[in-house]
């Protein structure tokens, strides 16, 4: 009973992030991750039925950039994680 509870405490505060607002926002945060993030993240929350990513992740997959010489690329973000390992030099 005690597990149910906590689930149940867990996903009201997942509810109010307010997801859908994050995700569809103006600042479009999944188009800066890695495609196999996006989609697991979307799936995640879908499961949960706290958001619904896939359009934006496909709105985001059709999203391309015309170049100078005529050519279309797809826009690449170097991605950098707050996790990654960095060794600090000694003073």
């Amino acid at each position: 009973m005690m597990l149910l509870f906590s689930l149940c405490v867990d996903i009201a505060f997942l509810q109010a992030l307010k997801l859908p607002a994050i995700v569809t926002s103006s600042l479009n945060p999944l188009k800066s991750c890695a495609d196999a993030i996006a989609r697991r993240f979307a799936s995640a929350v879908e499961t949960l039925q706290l958001a619904y990513c896939t359009t934006v992740i496909e709105a985001n997959a059709r999203d391309t950039i015309p170049v100078e010489n005529g050519s279309i690329v797809t826009p690449s973000v170097s991605l950098i994680f707050p996790f990654d390992r960095y060794i600090l030099t000694k003073c």
